[in-house]
């Protein structure tokens, strides 16, 4: 007689999935951005030589090639993400099971999805070029060409590829996984939703996160059915940026739990993701002596690391003494304080291995002066009393601020309903009455060649586009009197004067300020310590040469007054922002430097 085996249960785990996927997009998302940057560079340059040589109308003959172009590059997008995703999900099946081809997968995926966003991702392209055009009109040829270069330059251009790459790429990953786990036909499979929550998750994400259904039903998520995170059903108020994912469980699989899930996309770019983004970290109030014994672990990592002893050298930085080497005494931080500082200290520990500097070494208290903190010879030194007065209202801010939690969800709401009118607009009328509504009235009397109820369509689109418009303008100066900030901030172009004076303004969120207070202050470790290996480098550092040769007024650009003060002050306000994901207000010039000391390369050519 044989004995029957009891099949074993098999435990997956969420938050092991959430990092694998996202390590595979995040590959992906680096690649192709960079490509769309390039591409939107030769865009506009084509169409900048194109209005030099034939005039404004020159611009318009280019939008043929401009879908081309777009529709060869997405497809290799598609093609790659799709393949990659359809093998994984392939291989981590567990026995042999009749699957979907990836090339019916990626066919259907075009038919379906993948031609339609090449149109709406070209069309947009083309209304830039031409809203441009239509901004500079009273000028000539020359001003309108400069116009559409600055326009399309990769520092501008950096943000809307970095959206495209993720959105397309989150779709097209989640499809391909989707299709290929369907056609498995594992009975009563079913799949569920993972939100990252964070404090930028959607609140309709973070509801969803958790829930399960069957493999062939739908989510719904903001009131729209999806199948799976990416979905173009949920409209662009809940794809784009979206970094949720699917678990597909078996019958006899368990799911340990994972209520919350907080990991980086992008690990090596953006390390705040994997400290405190929750002020869940404050429960935990870690105690000062905890701090001491981290330093003095950094301490001796920094002593292993350094056998020309340069932990002894004291001289160069005023304030700072080997006594303060190892150890934690900032006593006048609160104990919220203490606990997000140490959260925070972890994090630079992130960044000394991104950037290859020795992580920092002690912690002291300051005072006097305008300063929040302060960096030497890797000792940070902070003023206790206003970090912890941060820290009072990072933690009094999860409770309170009702009003302004229904503010942002209002705002959330008309930015979707905004979307959605330019996407049914677009879908119903075609791309050019959207992009440029002038021609409705020129093409062909009244209409512009659409039928009455078209037209009545347009007319009231473009109406209450205006009017969610003037709505938004109003909530969001309300939201900027309540949170002491600019409801849109400073952008490249503004008047240089209107400048914030710190990176930290940059940001409501206490705990946002403190973080780009300590990614500050990391900065100027990272330019006094990279390539440090001799007495004779530690007080002539290779950075800091490099940039009084290359990083010069007139030369260096800073979304900060600060930053403008000098070149340690413009690496470590850039620092900041490029690390808090604000790229779009770094100067190109310090992320061709950050990045050839990320990569290891030789420091770039001005």
């Amino acid at each position: 007689m044989v004995a029957l085996q009891k099949k074993r249960t098999v435990r997956l785990s969420p938050l092991r999935e959430y990092r694998e996927v996202n390590r595979l997009r995040s590959g992906l998302e680096r690649s192709y951005t960079f490509r769309l940057i390039r591409l939107f560079s030769e865009i506009g340059n084509q169409a900048a030589d194109a209005v030099e040589s034939g005039g404004v109308s020159g611009a318009r003959g280019l939008y043929p090639d401009i879908l081309r172009r777009m529709d060869s590059t997405l497809r290799q997008l598609y093609e790659e993400t799709i393949k990659v995703f359809s093998d994984r999900a392939i291989a981590n099946r567990r026995s042999a099971k009749a699957v979907a081809s990836f090339e019916d997968i990626f066919t259907t995926f075009i038919r379906t999805q993948g031609a339609e966003r090449v149109t709406e991702i070209s069309v947009t392209t083309q209304r830039i070029i031409q809203n441009t055009i239509e901004a500079n009109s009273t000028a000539g040829v020359d001003v309108i060409a400069r116009a559409i270069r600055d326009r399309f330059e990769p520092r501008f251009s950096r943000a809307r590829a970095t959206t495209i790459a993720r959105t397309e790429i989150h779709n097209a990953s989640s499809y391909a996984t989707h299709e290929q786990q369907k056609s498995f036909a594992v009975p009563e499979m079913q799949k569920q939703w993972m939100a990252n929550t964070d404090g930028r998750t959607r609140g309709t994400h973070a509801a969803a996160s958790g829930k399960r259904v069957g493999v062939d039903e739908d989510f719904i998520v903001g009131g729209r059915k999806m199948a799976y995170p990416g979905d173009p059903r949920g409209g662009a108020a809940e794809v784009i940026n979206c970094r949720c994912v699917l678990l597909y469980v078996e019958p006899e699989e368990e799911v340990e739990e994972a209520p919350t899930v907080v990991v980086a996309a992008n690990p090596k770019r953006k390390p705040k993701m994997l400290g405190i983004d929750e002020i869940q970290i404050v429960a935990k109030a870690l105690a000062i002596d905890r701090m001491q014994d981290r330093f003095k672990q950094s301490q001796s990592r920094f002593v292993e690391r350094d056998p020309d002893g340069l932990s002894g050298i004291t001289s160069r930085f005023r304030r700072r003494a080997a006594t303060d080497f190892g150890k934690a005494k900032a006593g006048t931080l609160s104990k919220d304080a203490t606990s997000i500082t140490n959260a925070l200290l972890e994090e630079t520990d992130q960044l000394a291995a991104i950037t290859g500097v020795l992580p920092l070494r002690g912690l002291k208290g300051i005072s006097g002066g305008d300063a929040l903190a302060d960096m030497g010879d890797a000792v940070i030194g902070i003023k206790g009393k206003r970090f912890s007065a941060l820290a009072e209202k990072a933690v009094k801010g999860k409770d309170k601020d009702v009003a302004l939690a229904s503010t942002n969800r209002r705002i959330d709401e008309l930015t979707k309903e905004k979307t959605d009118i330019v996407i049914d607009t677009d879908k119903r009328l075609g791309g050019l009455e959207v992009a440029f509504p002038k021609y409705v009235k020129t093409r062909d009397g009244q209409s512009g060649g659409l039928n009455q109820e078209d037209f009545d369509f347009f007319v009231f689109s473009r109406r209450r586009h205006a009017e969610i418009d003037d709505e938004l303008y109003e909530l969001r100066r309300q939201r900027s009197l309540t949170e002491g900030v600019p409801p849109d901030g400073w952008k490249w172009g503004d008047e240089v004067s209107s400048r914030p004076w710190t990176s930290d303004a940059y940001f409501s969120d206490p705990l946002d300020k403190m973080r780009s207070t300590i990614y500050h202050e990391f900065g100027h470790n990272v330019h006094q310590q990279y390539l440090v290996t001799s007495r004779a480098t530690y007080f002539t550092p290779e950075v800091e040469k490099w940039m009084k040769s290359n990083a010069k007024p007139g030369t260096r650009k800073s979304a900060t007054r600060y930053g403008d003060k000098n070149e340690r002050e413009w690496f470590a306000e850039n620092f900041s922002m490029y690390f808090m994901d604000r790229e779009d207000l770094v100067d190109p010039l310090f992320i061709r430097l950050i990045e050839s000391i990320i990569n290891k390369r030789p420091f770039p050519d001005v």
